[in-house]
């Protein structure tokens, strides 16, 4: 078994392997013990490291996305890219009274279907709102981030749309996703047996 993740902040609970693994195994589509699930573990450790040495955020090294609507009342994010500085980037665009509810965070509030599965996640209540989706991405350069915006949903009639642009913004981004949490009780080969093998 690979050792432990390093932490990426401090004070931070550590991930373990089987974990990480486990969750990618459903972002990727694949066996949690397949090559490309590893790579893919080994990618956010270096990532992980890379932030946490990274420089302070720079709002003139931005790219944004074009908000598709007004300011929502919530912002739906996960741990992916820089989640520390997304509260800056946000600010950046006018959005920083905006609060922001990360659905790999802890507790999980509830259950609902997430990469096909079910996951447990924290989701808003059940109080009618506007949300965004928003992640701040580190660029391959390693030097610049981009801000990506997401839809303007109505919670909750439109939840599986907005956990839909969750899925958006991770997979291509995988190898910078970083839960502090198994979102998923058993890897996507148990799940989907005949999908994944």
């Amino acid at each position: 078994m690979m050792p432990y993740l390093a932490q990426w902040l401090r004070g931070r609970r550590r991930v373990n392997d089987v974990d990480l693994r486990r969750n990618l195994s459903y972002v990727l589509h694949e066996r949690s013990d397949s090559a490309a699930v590893v790579s893919a573990a080994m990618a956010i450790r270096k990532h992980a490291y890379a932030q946490s040495s990274a420089k302070p955020f720079n709002q003139n090294s931005l790219l944004v996305d074009e908000p598709s609507a007004g300011e929502p009342s919530l912002i739906l994010t996960a741990s992916v890219g820089i989640p520390a500085s997304l509260a800056l980037a946000l600010e950046a665009i006018g959005w920083g009274d905006v609060p922001s509810l990360t659905v790999d965070g802890f507790p999980p509030s509830g259950e609902d279907f997430f990469f096909r599965a079910p996951a447990r996640l924290l989701l808003p209540d059940a109080q009618p709102r506007q949300i965004a989706v928003a992640g701040l991405i580190l660029r391959p350069d390693g030097q610049s981030t981009h801000l990506r915006v997401m839809g303007s949903f109505q919670w909750p009639d439109d939840a599986s749309g907005c956990l839909r642009a969750l899925e958006a913004l991770i997979q291509p981004y995988a190898t910078q996703w970083m839960p502090r949490r198994s979102l998923w009780d058993a890897p996507a080969e148990t799940y989907f047996p005949d999908e994944v093998g």
